[in-house]
């Protein structure tokens, strides 16, 4: 059971990190590395980029895994990336979703700088660093060792909401843009046709073989285990009454 939760765990990690890798390399690709080139590129060199940026990505992502034991620790590393990077990207981003003056200079500005100052104060100012060595510093330094979730949220939160709130107050035109979007909504949306019976038993069936599968590994497991056979079997039973139904279901046409 160990082992199984253990590979479970693994391949849960493993499909979210690439479909992550697929997504951030196709948008760095499509929207940043193709249209810088000037040029035009058949697919078979899109697709080339695109796996150079996954192998940038991945590279970058396992350096930040084996630093994570100098920067203090898992928990802190996810903490301080979630309110000093992840702040700033998306609270910009659902704000211009409501907004007509956000622009993508402005979202690019907001993020480079709150992330970047973010990263600085979190980081640059510890240890033996130039900026910990300024006396100058020390009233914001003792409040940064002190205090490094308020210094977070002010960075990761404040800071991008100050400055979506000073878009709106001081620019007057709206963004380039945003007319052909307010022209889409008005378009009246096309009826869908009712999916079928059988189309919607499909995906059901699919989730009914793959417990199926499941519980047949779990029974295998209970046949070999030499302890605590009730738990391997009951989960393989519990996944075939789930199973059943999805299996037996016959759609009438």
């Amino acid at each position: 059971m160990l082992g199984l939760m253990v590979a479970a765990m693994f391949s849960a990690t493993a499909s979210m990190v690439s479909s992550q890798l697929n997504v951030f390399a196709g948008v760095i690709t499509q929207d940043i590395v193709v249209p810088r080139l000037r040029r035009s590129l058949d697919e078979a060199a899109k697709v080339r980029i695109g796996r150079g940026m996954t192998l940038v990505l991945g590279v970058l992502i396992i350096a930040v895994a084996m630093a994570v034991p100098i920067m203090g620790g898992a928990e802190k590393v996810v903490l301080s990336i979630t309110s000093l990077i992840v702040g700033p990207l998306l609270l910009p981003l659902v704000w211009a979703l409501f907004s007509r003056k956000v622009t993508a200079l402005d979202l690019a500005l907001t993020a480079g700088v709150c992330c970047g100052l973010g990263l600085l104060v979190r980081f640059g100012m510890g240890g033996d660093s130039w900026l910990a060595r300024q006396s100058l510093l020390d009233p914001l330094l003792t409040f940064v060792r002190t205090q490094p979730r308020s210094i977070e949220a002010i960075v990761g939160v404040a800071l991008p909401a100050l400055s979506m709130i000073l878009v709106e107050l001081f620019r007057k035109s709206e963004a380039k843009g945003t007319a052909p979007f307010r022209a889409l909504a008005s378009w009246p949306r096309p009826e869908e046709a009712p999916a079928t019976v059988a189309e919607l038993a499909q995906p059901a069936r699919v989730v009914g073989w793959s417990l199926a599968t499941c519980a047949a590994g779990m029974f295998l497991l209970a046949l070999f285990a030499s302890t605590d056979r009730a738990l391997p079997a009951g989960c393989g039973v519990l996944m075939v009454a789930l199973a059943l139904p999805a299996l037996l279901f016959r759609p009438q046409t």
